[in-house]
């Protein structure tokens, strides 16, 4: 893409030159600090910050996390941008801030803020996002553990464009984002359509004309033998080892790292203290009632509170991993952990104990073979479409940071 006619230093190190029309106001030029308080409100649309973007949470399903009130909470209204600016020091993961697009609450550790009419919204969070994933902030905070508020960013030098090519940048960069969504989008959605292959392998030995009708082991082949949990499956509860990696537990990235998440994970100071996982393994997580028995494919620590078992010895084969991989997430499978009920209350997890009891399904050695050539299909899929992302996202990060730098020029 082409660049601007002329540059000019822009007084930001990092940044360098900026187009010679583009000003370098101080962030309280333009935005003010926009704190109002849920107190008298009681507002009940609760809001989070999860990986940049500003997303709605069920308040009545957020489990052990739900505080006694709201009334410490702040109000946010469409166009606010939030800012998470704690612990700057211990977690120097990005995705920082968001874009509220909705009216609600959100905790008031954040920093919210409202830009005046005078610049867009949507070009602020854009030039804050890319002053996040340069990693500005963690060289302001101050504090015990490092943190940052509103006086703290108020003289931050921004390069602004007039406000017409704010709106160029941003609708180039909507754009951009758009069909890079959608693109994502159609390769997850034959991810999705391969797993639900899987699934219907399990329960109806693909027969989609049967499909429909969902039961537990009503729907396996005669064919295979319907055994105890107990006698497939044995607990695991190993302690006291050094050196480990700590593991976390995700909903969307199933077992990883918690030094390579993007989340700020709250984590032990002593691994010994924590159960051992290991590859081929499965953890039954806290969320176990949303289809959260994970198989692992790393070794470490994870919470004393999760449980893990694998396959006893007799049964445990890659193959035989990797069908009880799926069956785990499959619909019928979580709609039998929802029977238990006392098992789901807040911020509890289903014990090893009660998986052990269900009756689980032996599926035939012709089979295994033919459903590991699927579940191969299903990995190469998803592999492909992990590296795309990557590739995309770091794509789109430079395109924002060079459209909102004026490195390039947007027409």
């Amino acid at each position: 893409m082409k660049r601007y006619e002329s540059y000019k230093p822009s007084g930001i190190s990092w940044i360098g030159e900026i187009p010679s029309h583009w000003e370098t106001p101080f962030l309280f030029q333009f935005c003010n600090e926009h704190f109002i308080s849920n107190k008298n409100v009681h507002h009940q649309n609760l809001l989070s910050l999860s990986y940049g973007k500003i997303v709605r949470k069920d308040i009545n399903k957020i489990g052990g996390l739900l505080p006694e009130s709201f009334d410490t909470y702040q109000i946010v209204k469409p166009g606010s941008i939030v800012l998470r600016l704690t612990d700057l020091q211990n977690d120097k993961k990005s995705f920082r801030v968001g874009l509220a697009k909705e009216e609600g609450i959100i905790t008031s550790a954040y920093v919210a803020l409202e830009v005046k009419d005078k610049a867009l919204p949507e070009y602020f969070y854009l030039m804050l996002h890319m002053y996040d994933i340069k990693k500005v902030f963690y060289s302001m905070g101050g504090g015990l553990r490092q943190s940052l508020n509103f006086d703290g960013l108020r003289k931050l030098k921004t390069p602004i464009p007039p406000l017409e090519e704010q709106k160029k940048i941003v609708e180039y960069l909507s754009d951009v984002d758009c069909k890079i969504s959608n693109l994502l989008s159609a390769k997850k959605k034959r991810i999705e359509l391969q797993r639900e292959l899987l699934e219907n392998l399990i329960f109806f030995g693909g027969k989609s004309e049967n499909a429909t009708v969902y039961g537990w082991d009503s729907n396996f082949s005669a064919e295979w033998n319907i055994v105890k949990g107990k006698r497939i499956f044995e607990e695991i509860d190993l302690k006291g080892f050094e050196n480990e990696r700590f593991i976390a537990v995700t909903q969307d990235k199933a077992l990883i790292y918690k030094d390579q998440g993007d989340v700020n994970f709250v984590t032990a100071s002593d691994p010994r203290t924590q159960k051992l996982v290991c590859p081929g393994q499965f953890v039954i997580s806290l969320r176990s009632f949303q289809g959260g028995l994970e198989l692992s494919s790393i070794r470490g620590v994870i919470s004393p509170a999760y449980y893990v078992f694998k396959l006893k010895n007799h049964y445990d084969t890659k193959e035989m991993r990797s069908f009880f991989r799926f069956l785990f997430k499959s619909r019928p499978y979580i709609s039998l952990l929802n029977s238990l009920s006392d098992s789901l209350r807040d911020g509890k997890s289903i014990k090893f104990s009660e998986v052990a009891e269900f009756n689980y399904p032996l599926p035939s050695t012709d089979f295994l073979r033919n459903f590991n050539k699927e579940v191969s299909k299903y990995d190469i899929l998803n592999e492909e479409y992990q590296k795309l992302s990557s590739l995309l996202t770091e794509y789109k990060q430079r395109l924002i940071a060079d459209a909102v730098t004026g490195q390039i020029k947007i027409d």
